[in-house]
């Protein structure tokens, strides 16, 4: 099943990509339209991919990001210096993104003005552009993954963007 175009402006969906270098990296699209077409192709896939990255706990992570992740489930606490070195932005309160960038992955979100007062300024330089939120020290590589999860994430590349070098991006509407 396909996401629609009225899907895409009341749904916050959080889709995941590879970038040039193989990084694998996130975006929420915070009820915008701007997600890549390869997104509004599969429904199932996208939702696959957000519980594969979010709750499983693949062989990529190193161990010491193992046992952080080990105590975040059982205690869900991380250490303040942990959070300060991943997180960008001072207001993001989402435990997703802090798991996300424990497992390597960069976190997008796009930026809409009627969401925050404070992003109005940044808005009307970067209207639908995605912002970075995290910055995780390791990068999670698409060689990391497994099989199945390469299989999906090969179709799934967005060649013209580098997370490590990135803050910003826009992605055009698909429909």
């Amino acid at each position: 099943m396909q996401y629609t175009k009225d899907d895409l402006c009341c749904c916050d969906i959080r889709w995941y990509a590879v970038d040039k270098n193989g990084y694998i990296f996130s975006c929420t699209s915070a009820g915008a339209y701007n997600v890549p077409k390869f997104v509004c192709k599969n429904r199932e896939e996208t939702g696959l991919l957000d519980r594969f990255f979010l709750y499983s706990n693949f062989n990529a992570l190193d161990m010491e990001h193992k046992i952080y992740m080990e105590k975040y489930m059982e205690e869900e606490t991380i250490p303040q210096k942990i959070i300060d070195a991943l997180i960008l932005y001072e207001d993001l309160t989402s435990d997703d993104h802090i798991i996300l960038a424990l497992k390597g992955i960069t976190s997008f979100d796009t930026l809409i003005s009627y969401c925050d007062p404070k992003l109005n300024e940044e808005f009307k330089k970067h209207p639908y552009w995605c912002k970075k939120l995290t910055n995780p020290t390791k990068l999670l590589h698409f060689n990391q993954l497994p099989e199945d999860i390469q299989k999906i994430m090969d179709s799934r590349r967005m060649n013209d963007l580098d997370v490590t070098k990135t803050d910003y991006f826009f992605v055009s509407p698909p429909y």
